[in-house]
């Protein structure tokens, strides 16, 4: 007897990848040698502040790319800019036509975060303006296409010597925030639940936890100033507002302080924000700096029930917990970074065909318990069996707290409540 057999046809599939939200913005990397220096045609030789060709300034294309899926690498990408790419243009002409390299300028080319930066050598003429430009390219592996990258215009000025040109700077003009590799965070979770900790807070506070030093750096002329001169104020606005924030307030409660040297945030309150640090010398504006803000929360690569086990026909209660785990760890208290929902569905036999009985939604948090007879399995063979799961989603933005006549609520320090 021949042996009848059929094989499907072949369908296809592959895995999805959303596109990289990319950036690139020019950023002097040198307060002590900014975009515009001071030139003094009154003196023999001619002097400059700064001289670059002994003080170079460094203006860096940086370039950030932010992967929705979580697999390509986020924040700065600058390491992956092919070397060929890097096309930097001096009031619209190839830098090359214009300067002469290795007098004038350097490309860097070291495969870190300052790669494509361009070191600049040049002293300008008065009152002469470079306008300073950049592309370059990327490689996506994920999806193997190249992605080009631009900046905006900046441009190196060269004025006579008379008052000095304030500049600013800050250290950190893009920050993205990831609550599960933040120390302080579960610091905090676990002096609230009296769970032991090590150490004091301030030993957690560091680069990557919800609270947020921007170092801000104002420089009259080639001076660094350690106060605001006479005459002159900081203020900190929503990137396209004139308003001023004011900090520890209802309508900002992300913004923990405002005061020079330093601005301070707390990324719990924030998903994605952009501000702008200002100067202002009576009314009139000298010079600003914008910071980019964004959280975004790393997913589990695994989750699954931590009990898998059968259970007794005696039975009463059902038990089981979240278990999960990262790339690289499992996740200490999930329940600080996720929304945890469990689900039960009962399964059973029909005449030779499995079924499902309708799904069961049960407590939200780390752990689930159910009466048994509750879960809608019998006893015999055809009916003693029901799957398990849990859903999740990263916690939104934490908010401020309110009673039921909408007072916000406060500790007996006056701090704000949030959740």
């Amino acid at each position: 007897m021949s042996v009848n057999t059929f094989q499907s046809k072949r369908g296809h599939t592959r895995v999805k990848f959303e596109p990289l939200n990319v950036s690139c913005s020019l950023v002097c990397l040198t307060p002590q040698s900014p975009m515009a220096q001071v030139i003094n045609t009154t003196l023999s030789p001619i002097e400059y502040e700064p001289d670059r060709s002994d003080t170079p300034t460094l203006v860096l294309p940086e370039v950030r790319a932010i992967d929705l899926d979580n697999v390509f690498q986020h924040g700065a990408v600058n390491q992956y800019l092919t070397l060929d790419s890097l096309e930097w243009t001096v009031d619209g002409k190839s830098i090359n036509s214009v300067w002469t390299e290795g007098v004038d300028y350097e490309i860097i080319k070291t495969e870190d975060d300052t790669r494509g930066a361009l070191k600049v050598f040049k002293n300008l003429g008065a009152n002469e303006k470079a306008v300073l430009h950049f592309k370059g390219k990327f490689f996506d592996w994920r999806t193997g296409i190249i992605i080009d990258v631009e900046s905006g215009d900046e441009a190196l000025i060269c004025t006579d010597k008379g008052e000095n040109i304030m500049q600013c700077h800050i250290d950190k003009p893009v920050i993205e925030y990831d609550p599960l590799f933040d120390d302080l965070l579960l610091y905090d979770y676990k002096k609230a639940r009296e769970i032991s900790v090590y150490g004091s807070r301030a030993d957690y506070i560091n680069g990557k936890s919800f609270e947020q030093t921007i170092n801000v750096v104002l420089t009259d002329g080639t001076t660094e100033c350690a106060t605001l001169p006479d005459g002159v104020s900081m203020k900190l606005v929503k990137l396209g507002s004139d308003a001023a924030l004011v900090a520890n307030s209802e309508e900002n409660p992300e913004v923990m302080a405002i005061s020079y040297p330093n601005i301070k945030f707390d990324m719990r309150l924030i998903d994605k924000a952009d501000y702008e640090v200002q100067f202002l010398k009576g009314s009139t504006m000298v010079c600003r700096a914008t910071i980019g803000l964004h959280t975004s929360c790393t997913m589990p690569v695994l989750g699954q029930g931590a009990i898998g086990s059968d259970i007794a026909a005696s039975q009463k209660e059902y038990f089981n917990s979240v278990l999960l785990n990262l790339a690289d760890r499992q996740v200490e208290y999930p329940e600080l970074y996720y929304l945890i929902q469990w689900f039960t569905q009962a399964k059973y036999n029909d005449n030779g065909t499995w079924k499902y009985a309708a799904q069961k939604m049960w407590q939200r948090g780390v752990n689930m318990e159910a009466a048994v007879a509750d879960l809608g399995i019998g006893l015999t063979q055809n009916n003693s069996f029901f799957d398990f799961w849990f859903e999740l989603e990263a916690h939104k933005p934490c908010q401020l707290l309110t009673d039921e006549n909408g007072l916000i609520l406060t500790d007996e320090d006056g701090n704000f409540l949030i959740d």
